[in-house]
């Protein structure tokens, strides 16, 4: 017998590949009330996020299988749903980490809640325990919503213990792919109610390019996975779901139909569901000319842009590139590993700014303390000579940031949120590297 060879194969793996992916949608069509359950969402978050050789102890809701799980292209469409989720009351206070991103802090004022906040520390650009206790011993809080930027975390988990026990919902926004241990269980301790997590480029987009044309590639997605601990004494109504729905309904029926002319390119006989699938399911909506498969892709590319604004169906997470879970073992061997790196050079990065503040202009450069207890994900400093600093990381090709953009309610208020504004103004964060690093 002749071995096939190596572009048969591929051919061939091909084939099968988008076979699977065709019956797959093709059976989610017919079953419209089960798009959204959110089970195949939990099943890959579990199998890695919740990792349980790190020791993270799993709230109870997430133990017991009581939390609603999302997932999005667009992080404020994910931030406006959980806000929903929490559902303030009409006009409360919500309290903010000035430092929150300015778009985030527009959906809640467009909403109508009261926005207040409170300054920051300069030596970790996290909220204060006492001043956060000092703000609600005078104020209600509806809700509070924090950022995660540098993997400094003792100071959040802290306010989210005393959130639990007042019963104040939080949400936190992980805005980093990059998780320290406190990161793993501040996400999953019983305070955070909400949490959005940013994990990188999904597997998703890939996938659409391989049945339209060349010209049309769809571009890396971010994407953003979101959980919500439920209560079950209040429920909130899921319109959002309903509305992602109706938006996703043409974009599978249009990728399934496109898939199936796809398929017949290869002429393979075996498969005979097209005919019906067509038939059947879209009684005569699409026909197979060539100016009508133009017209698909087009429509498809449009509907493209038009779902990043809706939440994700279940399908997504049960095509064969999602179905390649954690190594658990052997990826919590890598975590402890970049953990201890991440800190080796978060600590180097400190060394030499403190060596630096003797070569800068009197009074133009101020070091934080270093925290040897926690892991670094961003180390910062302050300088007014930020045109040095940014040649100078450039050069060494590190990422880095200079300032933070903030919501215009929250800039120049020297009296009331000094150090929000000297991080806004004068901040260099660095990127910690996992990799060796020489200074």
């Amino acid at each position: 017998m002749t071995a096939a060879s190596p572009k048969n194969s591929l051919i061939s793996q091909k084939q099968k590949s988008l076979t699977a992916l065709s019956k797959l949608i093709f059976n989610t069509l017919l079953k419209p009330n089960r798009w959204y359950t959110g089970n195949s969402i939990k099943t890959w978050i579990r199998s890695n996020l919740f990792l349980p050789d790190l020791g993270t102890q799993l709230n109870q809701n997430l133990q017991t299988n009581r939390w609603s799980a999302y997932c999005h292209f667009n992080q404020n469409v994910s931030f406006a749903n959980l806000v929903d989720k929490c559902n303030p009351r009409a006009k409360g206070n919500v309290l903010v980490h000035p430092l929150l991103e300015p778009t985030l802090v527009e959906i809640l004022i467009q909403k109508g809640y009261n926005i207040q906040a409170i300054d920051i520390h300069k030596e970790n650009l996290n909220l204060q325990t006492e001043d956060f206790i000092n703000f609600i011993s005078t104020n209600p809080l509806e809700l509070l919503v924090l950022p995660i930027f540098n993997g400094l975390a003792k100071e959040i988990q802290s306010i989210l213990n005393i959130c639990y026990e007042r019963h104040t919902p939080v949400i936190l926004v992980v805005t980093e792919p990059e998780l320290t241990s406190d990161l793993y269980h501040i996400m999953t301790s019983p305070g955070a109610t909400a949490v959005i997590y940013k994990t990188g480029p999904s597997w998703f987009p890939p996938i659409i390019n391989q049945i339209t044309r060349a010209e049309m590639v769809i571009g890396d997605e971010d994407w953003y996975f979101s959980w919500f601990l439920e209560d079950r004494i209040v429920s909130s109504t899921e319109t959002h779901l309903g509305q992602s729905q109706a938006a996703f309904a043409n974009f599978l029926e249009q990728t399934h139909f496109l898939l199936t002319q796809k398929i017949k390119t290869f002429k393979w006989t075996e498969f005979v569901m097209e005919q019906f699938s067509l038939n059947a399911l879209y009684k005569n909506k699409f026909t197979s000319s060539k100016s009508n498969i133009n017209q698909i892709e087009n429509e498809v590319w449009t509907n493209w842009q038009n779902i990043q604004k809706y939440a994700l169906p279940d399908i997504v997470f049960e095509v064969p590139q999602a179905q390649t879970m954690v190594d658990q073992n052997r990826f919590t061997q890598s975590l402890v590993f970049k953990w201890s790196q991440w800190q080796l050079n978060a600590k180097k990065i400190y060394n030499y700014s403190v060596n630096q503040v003797s070569t800068q202009t009197e009074g133009s450069m101020e070091v934080p303390v270093f925290y040897l207890d926690q892991t670094y994900l961003y180390y910062h400093f302050f300088s007014i000579n930020l045109s040095y600093w940014q040649q100078f990381f450039t050069e060494k090709k590190f990422k880095f940031k200079i300032g933070f953009p903030v919501h215009p309610i929250f800039e120049n208020q020297d009296e009331k949120l000094p150090n929000t504004d000297l991080a806004r103004q004068f901040c260099v964060q660095i990127k910690v590297p996992d990799r060796d690093l020489w200074l």
